[in-house]
């Protein structure tokens, strides 16, 4: 049974199921060609593997891999390629806030030595 889950960040958090679910069924609602009925079998499946990983707490990207492969496999692949769109968008949002926030820094770190 999952626990916690590590996310990027390193920190370890509780871990939801219902996210990987809610993550399924926007990919589904994206793709407009499926009904979210298997949802529930498609999460045990998910869990299931992410079990037999037998990782004491998984990060946020193996489940995600454990999803994108769960989806393909049951044959759900433009839901997974849904998924793994959103995934790298998702992706490139954090980059480039992170290169903001850097922006930010330095310019704070600038402005600190400027008014000595």
């Amino acid at each position: 049974m999952i626990v916690s889950i590590r996310k990027r960040d390193w920190t370890i958090v509780p871990f939801e199921s219902h996210k990987i679910a809610t993550a399924i069924q926007k990919a589904m609602v994206a793709c407009g060609a499926y009904t979210t009925d298997q949802i529930p079998q498609l999460l045990d499946s998910i869990l299931k593997t992410i079990s037999t990983l037998s990782l004491r707490v998984p990060d946020v990207e193996t489940i995600q891999e454990v999803v994108e492969t769960t989806l393909i496999k049951s044959w759900y692949d433009r839901v997974a390629k849904a998924y793994i769109r959103y995934r790298v968008k998702r992706n490139e949002m954090r980059a480039d806030n992170h290169t903001i926030l850097d922006v930010e820094k330095t310019m704070n770190e600038y402005l600190e030595k400027s008014d000595r």
